[in-house]
């Protein structure tokens, strides 16, 4: 099969993979009410065991980012793919807190390469134009996983135990594995200079940055800084729904079963939505950054508003299409910020960028989420909405004033302007 359409396979595969990277992440907090009364964990317990995810999460963010560079996309993403489906299936064999949390934290360690490396790899085979949706697509299995996750795992909770949901759906990645290292062959790399040159090949080609040069941009910081407030919003939405609408709401399992799917499945459909919206504003000659920037902005009204009005009605379905509405714009801002250390840095930085983002943000989701044990055992649930709802849409606000682009002339005086509070732009 030719590269130009062997991209395409490579595509789906980390689109499938992603969707069960999230069924197994999704499985602890679906199966939370539960596990509440079975191991005997009590709302800042299940904190820590979140958060021994997370801790994990952030470190291995960094340092997947920097292995996908250095051993490449192709054997870092089998790597990752084969130790979290192990983790995975460990939930299985947990007996109580410590055992619990000791899984989470192996899991953390291994899932975390999957964003970094996905990036990389779409970046070298698909245009600025394409990657808004393939990127997206890849960071949308998350909720094409978050939809199946509840009735995936209600189902094989009511047919067997939660021992049996654990280790089922983690043994789903190895599936997945063999298919990528049967379609995914050493020498695909090589054939992509078969390939049309892209119109950002020069950008993409530039010779990679050295650590050190990278926290010297201020592009970097101000993705830090975004992935800082967007982390534990995503977090919190994909950790602590089914327990909010269980524990302040009264859902039951079966109805957790039967709705939680909708707000992740908004979320698949936001990041559906601001990836095609993306690809037409691009191809319609608006600037790439730009383009970034307008979606983030509409999801800096969308997110707010709809938890807001969530917080005001008491009809089940309308609490969850509401969160749906929240986790629509928050999709839509995925998508627009998955593909931006591929727009702004050289392909050799783009999944090292894309680890420090995403530590930043897991740190800030460790620090969020013990925040939210906390109020949560004091019934105060509606205060991290309200967080939300506040601190969310000013992130977006400073990505679309303070994000500017990187310029390609590496000389001393461009560091010195990259340092200034308005960088020199291409397209911004």
């Amino acid at each position: 099969m030719e590269i130009d359409k062997k991209r395409w396979v490579i595509f789906v595969l980390l689109v499938l993979a992603n969707v069960i990277n999230y069924i197994d992440r999704q499985a602890l907090s679906i199966l939370a009410p539960l596990l509440h009364r079975e191991l005997s964990l009590s709302n800042v317990d299940y904190s820590f065991i979140v958060n021994a995810f997370l801790v994990a999460y952030a470190v291995s963010y960094l340092g997947s980012g920097y292995m996908m560079d250095r051993i490449g996309g192709r054997r870092g993403v089998a790597l990752c793919v084969a130790v979290w489906s192990i983790a995975a299936a460990l939930h299985a064999a947990a007996v109580g807190f410590l055992s619990l949390m000791a899984f989470r934290f192996l899991l953390g360690l291994s899932e975390s390469g999957i964003n970094p490396g996905a990036v990389k790899i779409l970046t070298r085979m698909f245009p600025p134009r394409d990657r808004a949706f393939t990127i997206g697509m890849v960071f949308g299995g998350a909720g094409i996983g978050a939809v199946f996750a509840p009735v995936v795992i209600v189902w094989l909770l009511q047919n067997s135990n939660w021992r049996a949901a654990f280790l089922i759906t983690g043994l789903m990645g190895f599936a997945v594995l063999a298919a990528w290292l049967l379609w995914y062959r050493p020498n695909d790399d090589e054939n992509l200079s078969k390939l049309p040159a892209f119109e950002d090949a020069a950008h993409v080609n530039a010779t990679p940055y050295r650590w050190a040069e990278l926290f010297r941009l201020r592009p970097t910081w101000i993705i830090i800084a975004l992935h800082s407030v967007a982390g534990p919003v995503f977090f919190f939405f994909m950790f602590w729904l089914p327990n909010y609408l269980a524990q302040a709401r009264g859902f039951s399992m079966e109805l957790i079963g039967k709705t939680t799917w909708i707000p992740y499945l908004g979320e698949f459909l936001g990041l559906l939505v601001g990836s095609l919206v993306a690809g037409r504003l691009i191809r319609h000659g608006f600037g790439v950054l730009w383009t970034r920037k307008a979606v983030g902005l509409a999801c800096g009204v969308i997110v707010p508003l709809s938890v807001l009005f969530a917080l005001q009605v008491t009809n089940p379905y309308q609490i969850v299409i509401l969160m749906g509405f929240a986790m629509f714009g928050i999709g839509m801002q995925i998508s627009s910020f998955g593909p931006l250390p591929g727009d702004l840095f050289p392909y050799g930085n783009v999944a090292s960028i894309t680890g420090v983002a995403g530590l930043a943000g897991s740190i800030a989701g460790v620090v969020f989420t013990f925040l939210v044990g906390v109020l949560s055992d004091k019934g105060l649930y509606v205060i991290p909405f309200w967080i939300v709802a506040v601190v969310y849409p000013l992130g977006m606000l400073t990505f679309a004033l303070f994000l500017k682009p990187i310029p390609l002339n590496r000389t001393a005086a461009d560091f010195t302007a990259n340092r200034s509070p308005v960088p020199a732009a291409r397209n911004g």
